[in-house]
């Protein structure tokens, strides 16, 4: 969808504290516009390379960190991928008229 783009620039005093008192922790914050969410093709096939963890039943338990080879993994929709919650909390932040998501990822 886009590289990082960093924390937006009129980001709440609160949540660039909160990104900035862990430089060793959290890292590529980013933001979309929920706008440029309901844009998105869903139905756009991609590769879940996320390895699935040895000796579990559960086909959702993921191995973390870990993918497998390019080419390896199972083909889906970007909608099968993200899953049904996903799309709940679109419709909650469209219906509440949010603007943008702000989120970083954690070591």
């Amino acid at each position: 969808m886009s590289a990082p783009r960093g924390l937006p620039d009129d980001v709440r005093e609160s949540v660039s504290k909160r990104y900035y008192s862990y430089p060793d922790v959290l890292h590529s914050a980013s933001w979309f516009l929920v706008s440029e969410l309901a844009e998105v093709d869903y139905c756009e096939v991609i590769e879940d390379r996320r390895e699935r963890r040895v000796g579990s039943d559960r086909a959702d338990f993921y191995q973390t960190n870990n993918t497998v080879a390019l080419g390896k993994g199972e083909q889906m929709t970007l909608r099968e991928f993200l899953g049904a919650e996903f799309f709940l909390d679109l419709d909650a932040l469209t219906a509440c008229n949010a603007d943008r998501i702000v989120f970083w990822f954690e070591l």
